[in-house]
C-alpha cells in the first residue's frame, strides 16, 4: 500500500491530502480494472503462455523457424540415420538447441 500512497496516486496528479487509501479500496478498484485477485504459491512462476498475444508470437516462430528445417541434419524415421542438409552457397548449417524451461533444484520438496 505504501507504493500506491506514496508514487501511484502522486503520478496521477492526485492529492488526497492526509488521507491514504486503504487495501480494501485498491482491491476494490483493481477488481474493477480487470485485474483478478490469485494466490500464487512460493516458487511457482507464471508466464500467461496462453495469452492471445503469446500464442499469435508462438505460432509466427514456429512458422518462421520450420522455415529453416532444410538447413539443419534430421534422422530418418525408423533407422534413425543422419540426414545431412543441402547447404547452397552463402548458406549455414543451423544447428537448433532446445531447453525445457523448468528448473528443479535438490531438496525442493522438503
Amino acid at each position: 500500500m505504501k507504493h500506491v500512497n506514496s508514487e501511484i496516486i502522486p503520478s496521477l496528479s492526485l492529492d488526497l491530502g492526509k488521507e491514504e487509501t486503504s487495501e480494501a479500496t485498491a482491491q476494490h478498484w483493481l477488481i474493477k480494472l480487470g485485474y483478478a485477485l490469485k494466490e500464487a504459491c512460493k516458487g511457482m512462476y507464471f508466464n500467461g503462455h496462453d495469452q492471445d498475444d503469446v500464442v499469435k508470437y508462438c505460432a509466427k516462430f514456429l512458422t518462421s523457424f520450420l522455415g529453416y528445417e532444410r538447413l539443419y541434419y534430421t534422422y530418418s524415421d525408423m533407422e534413425l540415420e543422419l540426414i545431412p542438409p543441402v547447404i547452397w552457397p552463402g548458406e549455414k548449417l543451423h544447428v537448433p538447441i532446445f531447453h525445457d524451461e523448468s528448473i528443479f533444484h535438490s531438496n525442493d520438496l522438503q
